[in-house]
């Protein structure tokens, strides 16, 4: 039995939303090693949940990142900071890398101390639930300590085009940390292309079986679903709009239920307003926890799930909609094609659809349905293509195995 230290954004902590990605596969890895969780934030509500494993320990002790001492962390820039330099190219590269640099000595400094304070040991596996500064100074400290590395990579902290074409110290992160684990073949094949690494292992996250089916939607009104954060990435004001002119454009009755709140909340609620119509009903659902977004689909016939996400790592939300064998309707981002096959488990548009574009797919899928039996099975494969490559439980134990090796 192996010893994981597990750098989180915040988890058990509330901050940053982590529970549905985490508590899945630490209850699988814990049955296989011990754990050391270190939150890089403690602020929001514990979870109860990590109490209840066996094995996972939560380091609560960390000195928190202060604003008030930023002075005190310059005062350790050294000449690895203006090595980067060299790939600045502009005032915001410029600002991104003294921030990220700023937590990065913070981090630094700690896992240090806490090393050579024998809270933690050089033969644990360091691993970093994101690829961000916490995993820049394991590699930093590596060749000191002769350190294990991993690191998870999802969206944000993967594609640097989404962050302006600069993430820092990413060259040689890349390069020097023993694993990179990526969350779909997407962002695996990503990597492979732009910095030609062997350090590359997939693993697919994946959602918890709860062995429930969404109800067939036997009236005649067309019942879509959609389950995201209100950002602008989501683009959630663009299936309201499209649903609202198709409705009024072939006087059919759509009922959209989008579940999850967030920073656009208030301006989609003003849009709704304006877009609700007599054939077009829409619920804002809210915030729902994992466990009540099953039991939402649970008791709500749908016909489709929708995204129209202009980026994405592989989502969750698609996996949790496949498991309870509901078609989507989606855009062809990021990994959303290895869940989503067209015409086979639902319908995929390109990154950035037009009305006209999403007309023809929302037609089809209409007309889809005329056909009962092609429907129940599109809603088969979707169950399938969950139970084949989305199924948490086993993923996670083939990614403990992994760790076992490594």
């Amino acid at each position: 039995m192996k010893t994981i230290v597990l750098f989180t954004g915040s988890y058990p902590y509330s901050v940053a939303l982590e529970d549905t990605f985490i508590e899945p596969e630490l209850e699988v890895l814990s049955k296989h090693h011990k754990i050391i969780i270190i939150p890089l934030a403690k602020k929001g509500n514990r979870s109860r949940f990590v109490d209840k494993l066996q094995n996972v320990k939560v380091y609560e002790d960390l000195d928190e990142f202060n604003k008030n001492k930023i002075f005190l962390y310059l005062k350790n820039i050294d000449g690895e900071f203006f090595k980067e330099l060299k790939y600045i190219t502009n005032k915001k590269h410029f600002i991104d890398l003294l921030k990220y640099y700023l937590r990065y000595i913070w981090i630094k400094d700690n896992i240090k101390k806490l090393i050579k304070n024998n809270v933690l040991n050089a033969d644990y596996i360091y691993y970093t639930y994101w690829f961000d500064y916490t995993t820049t100074a394991l590699r930093s400290l590596k060749k000191q300590f002769n350190l294990k590395v991993i690191t998870r990579t999802h969206r944000y902290d993967l594609y640097e085009e989404r962050r302006g074409g600069y993430i820092p110290f990413r060259k040689d992160d890349v390069r020097n940390i023993d694993k990179i684990v990526t969350i779909s073949m997407q962002g695996y094949n990503y990597l492979k292309r732009k910095y030609n690494l062997q350090n590359l292992y997939n693993s697919y996250l994946g959602v918890k079986d709860l062995h429930i089916i969404n109800p067939i939607n036997i009236s005649n009104t067309l019942k879509i679903v959609s389950c995201a954060l209100m950002s602008p990435v989501k683009r959630i004001d663009m299936i309201m709009e499209y649903l609202s002119n198709y409705s009024k454009k072939y006087n059919i009755n759509i009922e959209w239920h989008h579940i999850g709140n967030g920073i656009l909340e208030n301006e989609l609620k003003q849009q709704k307003k304006k877009l609700q119509n007599d054939n077009f009903i829409i619920n804002f659902v809210g915030f729902l926890e994992n466990r009540d977004i099953f039991e939402y689909y649970k008791k709500n016939s749908f016909d489709y799930f929708i995204t129209l996400s202009a980026s994405e790592g592989l989502p969750v939300s698609l996996m949790e909609a496949c498991s309870v064998g509901l078609p989507i309707i989606a855009t062809d981002v990021g990994g959303i094609s290895e869940i989503v096959k067209n015409e086979v488990n639902g319908f995929l548009l390109s990154a950035n659809p037009d009305f006209g574009e999403f007309e023809n797919i929302l037609t089809k899928a209409i007309n889809l349905k005329k056909s009962i039996e092609n429907y129940k099975k599109m809603r088969e494969k979707s169950r399938d293509i969950y139970i084949k490559n989305f199924n948490s439980n086993d993923n996670h134990e083939k990614f403990a195995e992994f760790l076992e090796r490594f």
